[in-house]
Protein backbone atom coordinates (compact mmCIF):
# COMPACT_ATOMS: atom_id res chain seq x y z
CA UNK A 1 0.00 0.00 0.00
CA UNK A 2 0.80 3.92 -0.91
CA UNK A 3 -0.38 6.69 -0.78
CA UNK A 4 -1.60 7.59 -4.25
CA UNK A 5 -3.93 10.01 -6.35
CA UNK A 6 -6.85 7.63 -7.63
CA UNK A 7 -7.46 9.74 -10.86
CA UNK A 8 -3.86 9.41 -12.09
CA UNK A 9 -4.68 5.55 -11.46
CA UNK A 10 -8.11 5.36 -13.56
CA UNK A 11 -6.24 7.83 -16.31
CA UNK A 12 -2.97 5.43 -16.51
CA UNK A 13 -5.38 2.84 -16.74
CA UNK A 14 -7.39 4.15 -19.48
CA UNK A 15 -4.27 4.68 -21.76
CA UNK A 16 -4.46 1.21 -22.17
CA UNK A 17 -8.13 0.83 -23.45
CA UNK A 18 -8.22 3.78 -25.15
CA UNK A 19 -7.39 2.61 -28.72
CA UNK A 20 -9.89 -0.34 -28.11
CA UNK A 21 -12.34 2.13 -27.04
CA UNK A 22 -11.94 4.48 -30.56
CA UNK A 23 -11.67 1.26 -32.59
CA UNK A 24 -15.30 0.26 -30.96
CA UNK A 25 -16.76 3.91 -31.84
CA UNK A 26 -16.78 4.46 -27.31
CA UNK A 27 -16.33 8.15 -26.45
CA UNK A 28 -14.71 8.31 -22.70
CA UNK A 29 -15.65 10.89 -21.02
CA UNK A 30 -13.78 11.43 -17.28
CA UNK A 31 -14.91 13.92 -14.72
CA UNK A 32 -13.04 14.32 -11.52
CA UNK A 33 -14.13 16.36 -8.70
CA UNK A 34 -11.58 18.03 -6.62
CA UNK A 35 -9.91 18.34 -4.54
CA UNK A 36 -9.32 14.70 -4.15
CA UNK A 37 -7.25 12.81 -1.39
CA UNK A 38 -4.64 10.39 -1.59
CA UNK A 39 -5.28 7.43 -0.72
CA UNK A 40 -3.93 4.52 0.76
CA UNK A 41 -3.80 1.91 -2.17
CA UNK A 42 -1.69 -0.68 -4.31
CA UNK A 43 -1.94 0.88 -7.24
CA UNK A 44 -1.51 -2.02 -9.31
CA UNK A 45 -4.19 -3.94 -7.65
CA UNK A 46 -6.51 -0.64 -8.26
CA UNK A 47 -5.33 -0.64 -12.00
CA UNK A 48 -6.76 -3.93 -11.95
CA UNK A 49 -9.77 -3.06 -11.13
CA UNK A 50 -10.11 -0.05 -13.51
CA UNK A 51 -9.07 -2.44 -16.03
CA UNK A 52 -11.75 -5.27 -15.43
CA UNK A 53 -14.69 -2.54 -15.39
CA UNK A 54 -13.15 -1.02 -18.52
CA UNK A 55 -13.01 -4.13 -20.66
CA UNK A 56 -16.47 -4.98 -19.47
CA UNK A 57 -18.32 -1.55 -20.08
CA UNK A 58 -16.20 -1.96 -23.81
CA UNK A 59 -17.59 -5.31 -23.99
CA UNK A 60 -21.33 -4.21 -23.90
CA UNK A 61 -20.98 -1.70 -25.78
CA UNK A 62 -20.93 -3.83 -29.07
CA UNK A 63 -22.78 -0.74 -31.43
CA UNK A 64 -20.53 1.69 -29.87
CA UNK A 65 -21.45 4.16 -27.15
CA UNK A 66 -20.68 6.22 -24.41
CA UNK A 67 -18.01 4.99 -21.12
CA UNK A 68 -17.92 7.87 -18.56
CA UNK A 69 -15.85 7.75 -15.48
CA UNK A 70 -16.56 10.01 -12.15
CA UNK A 71 -14.45 10.75 -9.17
CA UNK A 72 -15.54 12.91 -6.55
CA UNK A 73 -15.49 12.99 -2.95
CA UNK A 74 -18.33 11.37 -0.45
CA UNK A 75 -19.68 12.37 3.08
CA UNK A 76 -19.07 9.11 5.90
CA UNK A 77 -23.63 9.16 5.91
CA UNK A 78 -23.41 8.74 1.91
CA UNK A 79 -20.98 6.37 1.11
CA UNK A 80 -21.57 2.75 1.14
CA UNK A 81 -18.79 2.26 3.76
CA UNK A 82 -20.29 4.89 6.62
CA UNK A 83 -16.95 6.83 6.42
CA UNK A 84 -15.82 9.23 4.43
CA UNK A 85 -14.89 8.11 1.43
CA UNK A 86 -13.48 8.83 -2.77
CA UNK A 87 -16.15 7.33 -4.95
CA UNK A 88 -15.52 5.93 -8.49
CA UNK A 89 -18.60 5.79 -10.99
CA UNK A 90 -17.77 3.65 -14.29
CA UNK A 91 -21.03 4.13 -16.97
CA UNK A 92 -21.64 2.57 -20.32
CA UNK A 93 -24.34 2.75 -22.98
CA UNK A 94 -24.50 -0.78 -23.43
CA UNK A 95 -26.82 -3.56 -22.94
CA UNK A 96 -27.32 -3.55 -19.24
CA UNK A 97 -27.40 -6.61 -17.23
CA UNK A 98 -30.68 -8.88 -16.60
CA UNK A 99 -32.07 -8.06 -12.83
CA UNK A 100 -32.05 -12.20 -12.77
CA UNK A 101 -27.66 -12.07 -13.41
CA UNK A 102 -27.48 -9.33 -10.75
CA UNK A 103 -27.21 -11.00 -7.51
CA UNK A 104 -24.54 -13.05 -9.06
CA UNK A 105 -22.45 -10.82 -10.79
CA UNK A 106 -19.27 -10.67 -8.51
CA UNK A 107 -19.46 -14.35 -7.77
CA UNK A 108 -16.30 -16.29 -9.33
CA UNK A 109 -17.10 -17.76 -12.57
CA UNK A 110 -20.03 -16.42 -13.26
CA UNK A 111 -20.71 -15.17 -16.92
CA UNK A 112 -23.27 -14.94 -19.73
CA UNK A 113 -20.77 -14.05 -22.07
CA UNK A 114 -19.54 -17.54 -24.17
CA UNK A 115 -16.15 -15.98 -24.05
CA UNK A 116 -15.90 -14.90 -20.28
CA UNK A 117 -14.56 -16.80 -17.54
CA UNK A 118 -16.25 -14.88 -15.18
CA UNK A 119 -13.54 -13.91 -12.86
CA UNK A 120 -13.00 -10.26 -13.76
CA UNK A 121 -15.78 -8.90 -11.62
CA UNK A 122 -15.33 -11.55 -8.80
CA UNK A 123 -11.50 -9.98 -9.00
CA UNK A 124 -12.57 -6.66 -8.63
CA UNK A 125 -14.58 -7.64 -5.55
CA UNK A 126 -12.01 -8.67 -4.08
CA UNK A 127 -9.32 -6.13 -4.54
CA UNK A 128 -11.71 -3.24 -3.81
CA UNK A 129 -12.75 -5.70 -0.26
CA UNK A 130 -9.16 -5.66 0.12
CA UNK A 131 -9.11 -2.01 0.16
CA UNK A 132 -11.75 -1.91 2.88
CA UNK A 133 -13.82 -0.36 0.34
CA UNK A 134 -17.43 -1.90 -1.47
CA UNK A 135 -18.50 -1.84 -5.21
CA UNK A 136 -21.94 -2.46 -6.28
CA UNK A 137 -23.81 -1.84 -9.95
CA UNK A 138 -26.95 -0.19 -10.80
CA UNK A 139 -27.96 -1.68 -14.60
CA UNK A 140 -31.43 -1.03 -16.81
CA UNK A 141 -31.75 -3.77 -19.66
CA UNK A 142 -31.02 -1.97 -22.86
CA UNK A 143 -29.66 0.83 -21.29
CA UNK A 144 -26.34 0.44 -19.77
CA UNK A 145 -24.58 0.05 -16.34
CA UNK A 146 -22.94 2.17 -13.83
CA UNK A 147 -20.42 0.22 -11.78
CA UNK A 148 -19.36 2.35 -8.21
CA UNK A 149 -17.00 1.66 -5.48
CA UNK A 150 -16.22 3.61 -2.27
CA UNK A 151 -12.73 3.48 -1.05
CA UNK A 152 -12.22 5.19 2.65
CA UNK A 153 -10.30 8.63 3.15
CA UNK A 154 -7.70 7.78 5.91
CA UNK A 155 -8.49 9.53 8.64
CA UNK A 156 -5.78 11.97 10.60
CA UNK A 157 -3.58 13.84 8.01
CA UNK A 158 -5.58 14.49 4.81
CA UNK A 159 -3.12 15.14 1.88
CA UNK A 160 -4.82 16.09 -0.82
CA UNK A 161 -3.69 16.84 -4.33
CA UNK A 162 -5.10 19.16 -6.70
Amino acid sequence: MEKAYLPSVMADTLLLVRKLAKNSKIDVITEVEEPIPLLSIDRERIKQVFLNLFLNAIQAMDKGGTLSVKIFRVKAEDSMIAKDSVRTMISDTGRGIDPEDLPYIFDPFFSRRSSGCGLGLAIAHNIITEHKGRINVVSIPGEGSTFYFDIPIDQGEEIIKT
